[in-house]
């Protein structure tokens, strides 16, 4: 479990490493979560962070380190 913002609540960390797969950018979501609850089901279309990969075939997202 990972807590990104030190609030003491699980958040989501979601890699797309085939996002716009011609190219293969890769794409990182980031959910933190709003309390005990968790982040909501319906919560993937609304991603507070988004990082999309610069490069073509670099896959971004694909390993997470944690």
């Amino acid at each position: 479990s990972y807590d990104l913002n030190a609030d003491g609540y699980d958040d989501l960390i979601l890699g797309a490493y085939q996002y716009i797969s011609a190219a293969n950018t890769g794409r990182v979501y980031i959910y933190l979560s709003p309390g005990p609850a968790g982040v909501a089901s319906g919560a993937a279309a609304n991603a507070p962070t988004i990082i999309t990969g610069e490069a073509a075939n670099t896959r971004f997202g694909r390993s997470m380190p944690f």
